[in-house]
């Protein structure tokens, strides 16, 4: 009998402590104070209340807010630092994520080469830079790589200023580098009746200069006559080749075969004997910079014609035809108007693969650091 005692004294003894353990056991609690989520956006805010028993909704108000941009505003029905259950959700009221009326949506462009999405940007007014990432992969050559660190397909961007596109471009393991062919020229000639012709109004009439100094590879400096020179705005006084574009040059603003382009375009300048520029009747007199806008003619020999820079810089691949609006549509020589004669130029260039359209490489481009390679830039 007494063993029996014992047995139970020790089994109720055994629930006592079974007991205590389960009461010992910490429970989850049933309130939660509401945090302080001032000056988080919504990422922010999500990720702060992972760890925290709260259900919630989150709700936007109508006004966007530029400085506030996606932040919080406050509990809907409840102030910070109030106590509520952890049963209850709560709503949290947020500005919606700025979206101005310059905001876009980066394209998913995965797949695409380089003419089809430019071809794409371009349709869609994109505001954009093109840059390149050098690859050795052959396949990759020309293919979409990617936006600019920290950018990416469906992302919001504020185009009001331009977003950087990356194309992959092979480079062999033998660097080729282009160079500067004299080429024969086969473009068009300046008839010289337009020596006749008033360069200001209605434009289209030529006069001689001479160069003052070279910009890069579309504009340029000349000595200009006394009613030229004050017909121009700006305050470099330069002139801006008509219907092509070149890669730019400026510090802080360097790209691939601009300086090339440059180059080549001082050598015929410095090496030319005479030069004119001739306006047009088609285009403004100057562009958007005050600069005058012309067509640059220039003769190596005075027992020879007057050629078209802006022609030979476009058929040696250093140029691309652009800026049209409606330059070159009105002058015309054998048959063919200036603009006709640009684009045949780019044509040629493009098939015969030379500079910006062929296999080669920018000699003054370090593709390592996809930026100048200085000493050669420079002239070191």
């Amino acid at each position: 009998m007494k063993r029996r005692w014992i047995v139970l004294l020790a089994a109720i003894i055994a629930s006592v402590q079974l007991a205590g353990c389960v009461q010992s056991q910490p429970q989850q609690s049933e309130w939660v104070v509401l945090p302080d989520l001032s000056n988080m956006n919504e990422t922010e805010i999500v990720n702060y209340l992972a760890d925290l028993p709260l259900k919630y909704e989150i709700d936007y108000v109508d006004t966007q807010n530029k400085l506030y941009d996606n932040q919080f505003i406050m509990y809907d029905s409840h102030s910070i630092g109030d106590i509520v259950s952890n049963d209850e959700t709560i709503q949290i009221v947020l500005y919606p994520p700025y979206v101005s009326e310059t905001t876009v949506t980066l394209p998913n462009l995965s797949g695409l080469t380089k003419t089809k999405a430019i071809e794409f940007l371009n349709d869609n007014g994109y505001l954009y830079v093109v840059r390149y990432l050098a690859t050795n992969l052959l396949e990759e050559d020309g293919l979409f790589s990617s936006y600019q660190e920290g950018l990416f397909a469906g992302d919001l961007f504020d185009n009001s200023s331009a977003f950087e596109v990356y194309f992959y471009q092979y480079i062999p393991s033998e660097l080729v580098y282009y160079q500067i062919e004299d080429l024969p020229y086969d473009g068009p000639y300046l008839d010289e009746s337009f020596f006749q012709l008033d360069a200001l109004n209605p434009r289209g009439g030529a006069f001689g200069v001479s160069l003052d100094y070279c910009t890069d590879g579309d504009t340029a400096r000349f000595i200009y006559p006394v009613e030229i020179y004050n017909a121009i705005n700006s305050t470099a006084k330069s002139t801006r080749f008509l219907n092509i574009d070149t890669e730019e040059t400026y510090s802080g603003g360097e790209e691939e075969w601009g300086k090339p382009a440059s180059v080549y375009t001082c050598q015929l300048l410095q090496s030319a004997s005479s030069i004119a520029l001739q306006t047009d009747p088609g285009d403004g007199l100057l562009d958007t910079h005050g600069r005058l806008l012309a067509w640059v003619w220039v003769q190596f020999d005075p027992n020879d014609p007057y050629q078209l820079l802006n022609y030979m810089v476009v058929r040696q691949g250093l140029a691309q035809v652009k800026y049209e609006f409606g330059a070159g549509l009105d002058l015309a020589y054998d048959g063919l108007s200036y603009n006709n004669w640009m684009h045949v130029a780019e044509d040629q260039a493009i098939a015969e693969e030379r500079a910006q359209w062929g296999p080669y490489l920018d000699y003054y481009w370090n593709y390592e650091t996809n930026s100048p390679y200085w000493e050669r830039w420079n002239g070191e």
